[in-house]
């Protein structure tokens, strides 16, 4: 269900809709900058009701990404 709120968000923020994304997925891949990065966290952090702005310099991959979300909604 992570996987699948992130990948909406990801779609919307891009304008694309159809976004081959796996765990292993990098932000690179996708041809994110850092503004496309800022604006995608924000969107996770209001779509999710958490904070993750710390975090951000750890997350490498989509994985990455989804595993932090549900850490965080489940702390």
């Amino acid at each position: 269900m992570t996987f699948e709120k992130l990948k909406e968000i990801i779609m919307k923020e891009t304008g694309k809709k159809d976004i081959e994304l796996t765990d292993e997925t990098t932000f690179k891949d996708l041809g994110f900058d850092s503004i496309d990065a800022i604006d995608i966290l924000m969107d996770i952090e209001d779509e999710f009701g958490i904070e993750i702005q710390d975090d951000s310099e750890a997350l490498n991959n989509v994985g990455d990404l989804v595993k932090l979300i549900e850490e965080k909604i489940n702390a």
